[in-house]
C-alpha cells in the first residue's frame, strides 16, 4: 500500500501498521527502544510480536539480551503483547505522534529480527517487506503458529527465516509437513515461557491461593482456560460442566485477554448452567493454573503450561462444538503424546472430569507421560539465544 493511499484512513487508523493489511484492529502500533548501556559498535536487534502468547515466548529471551552491552534492542508491538512487553521490559517509547508509517524512518536498521507468528502476521509481514535481507529468527509459541507467517512470506516471495524456534519434535513436524523446504531452518528449542515453572514454587502457590480463596480442604479447584470462545461455544461447555459432581470441586474461569465477552456476560452464563466461579480477578492465570486440581481447555499456551506444572488436563477436542484453527488437527499434539484426557465429544466432558477427580491411577499416567517430556529443563531461553547469537556472529 502507497503512503498517499494509507492516508486516506481515519486519523486513529494512522497509528496501525496492522491497517496497511487492511485488518482491523483495536491497538496502535507501538515502537520502543529498551533502556540499556550499549558499545559503540553494537549489533541492532528488533523483535516484532503482537498477539500475547509470542510476547511471552520472546520476553524471556529479550530480558536475557538486556544484560548483553553487544546487542541495543527496538520492540515493535501492538494489542495485548504491548502489556507483556512493558511488565517485563525496561522501554522508552518511540513512537511517532502522527502516522504508523513513521515508525520505520525510526528503525535503528536492524542486523537481525526476532519475531512471533502472530495469528494475523500483518505487522511482522510489513517489517519482513521494509527489512527484506535482514536475517529473522522466529520464536513459535504454539503449535502451527508459524505455518501462517511462512504462508505469508512464501505469498510474498520473502526469504524463509534463518531459524524457527519450535517446542518439540512435533511441532517440527507440523511446519515440515506443509513447508518441507524449512526443515533445515527449525531448531527444537523449547518455549522460553515455560521456563519459569522450572523455577516456580508451585505447592507454595497452591496453598496460598487456596488459602485467599478460603477452599475447604476436601474441595477441589477445576479450571477453565478460554481461547476466545464465542459466548455459544462457552455456554455448551458451561453447560456440560454443569452435570458433574459439583458437590467436589470450586470452578475458575479464565478469560482470554484477547475476548471481547464482558465479564458479567461470563458470570450470567455460568448462573445459567448452576456453576457458582471462583473470584479470580485479582489473581494470574499462572496462579491460577498452579492452585487448580484438573485444568480445562480446548487449544491454549495456558494448557501446555499447566502439563509442565505436571497438573491433570482436558483438552476439548470436539470440532463439530468448538472452533478451532484451520491448520491445528485433532488430536492435539498433547493428546498424541498422552500428556492429557482428550475429550473428542463435549458429552464427554463431565465423565473425563469427574475420572480425573476421583482416580489417583488416572491422573498418575497423565504425570508419568509429562515426565518423559522433552525441553522440560528450565534451559528453553538459553538456547534460543543461543541460536539468535549463531546468526548474529556468524559472519564475524
Amino acid at each position: 500500500m502507497k503512503e498517499s493511499e494509507f492516508n486516506l484512513f481515519q486519523p486513529e487508523r494512522l497509528k496501525r501498521l496492522s491497517g496497511i493489511e487492511k485488518r482491523p484492529d483495536l491497538f496502535e502500533s507501538k515502537l520502543f527502544t529498551v533502556k540499556k548501556t550499549t558499545n559503540p559498535d553494537h549489533s541492532s536487534i528488533l523483535s516484532v510480536f503482537r498477539d500475547p502468547g509470542p510476547a511471552a515466548a520472546i520476553t524471556p529471551v529479550l530480558k536475557k539480551m538486556e544484560l548483553d552491552p553487544n546487542c541495543a534492542l527496538q520492540v515493535l508491538c501492538d494489542g495485548r503483547a504491548q502489556e507483556t512487553a512493558e511488565d517485563n521490559l525496561s522501554l522508552n517509547d518511540q513512537t511517532s505522534e502522527r502516522s504508523a508509517l513513521d515508525i520505520v524512518t525510526q528503525i535503528e536498521e536492524p542486523d537481525l529480527i526476532i519475531t512471533g507468528a502472530s495469528s494475523e502476521p500483518g505487522l511482522e509481514m510489513y517489517i519482513s517487506g521494509q527489512f527484506p535481507n535482514k536475517p529473522t529468527v522466529i520464536v513459535e509459541d504454539y503449535y502451527t503458529a508459524a505455518n501462517n507467517y511462512l504462508a505469508a512470506t512464501k505469498e510474498r516471495g520473502y526469504q524463509l527465516p534463518e531459524k524457527i524456534c519450535v517446542m518439540d519434535e512435533i511441532a517440527k513436524q507440523i511446519i515440515v509437513e506443509r513447508f518441507p523446504e524449512a526443515e533445515s531452518h527449525i531448531e527444537i528449542t523449547g518455549q522460553p515461557a515455560f521456563d519459569k515453572i522450572v523455577e516456580e514454587d508451585t505447592e507454595t502457590i497452591r496453598q496460598r491461593v487456596r488459602s485467599e480463596l478460603r477452599i475447604e480442604d476436601k474441595k477441589k479447584i477445576v479450571s477453565f482456560m478460554d481461547t476466545m470462545l464465542s459466548e455459544e461455544e462457552t455456554e455448551k461447555i458451561f453447560m456440560q460442566l454443569s452435570q458433574s459432581q459439583l458437590s467436589v470441586f470450586m470452578f475458575a474461569y479464565r478469560k482470554h485477554p484477547r475476548s471481547n465477552i464482558p465479564d458479567q456476560r461470563i458470570n450470567q452464563l455460568a448462573d445459567n448452567a448452576g456453576l457458582t466461579l471462583l473470584s479470580t480477578e485479582n489473581l494470574t492465570t499462572d496462579e491460577v493454573s498452579a492452585a487448580s486440581d484438573v485444568v480445562i481447555t480446548t487449544w491454549s499456551t495456558a494448557g501446555l503450561e499447566a502439563i509442565y506444572r505436571r497438573k491433570p488436563t482436558i483438552h476439548i477436542e470436539d470440532t463439530k462444538n468448538i472452533r478451532f484453527p484451520k491448520l491445528l488437527k485433532t488430536p492435539l499434539p498433547p493428546s498424541q503424546q498422552r500428556l492429557t484426557e482428550a475429550v473428542p465429544d463435549l458429552s464427554l466432558l463431565n465423565e473425563s472430569l469427574d475420572g480425573l477427580l476421583n482416580s489417583d491411577e488416572r491422573r498418575q499416567r497423565l504425570i508419568t507421560a509429562i515426565n518423559k517430556l522433552e525441553c522440560m529443563d528450565g534451559k528453553s531461553t538459553d538456547r534460543v539465544l543461543n541460536v539468535i547469537n549463531n546468526q548474529l556472529y556468524a559472519k564475524t
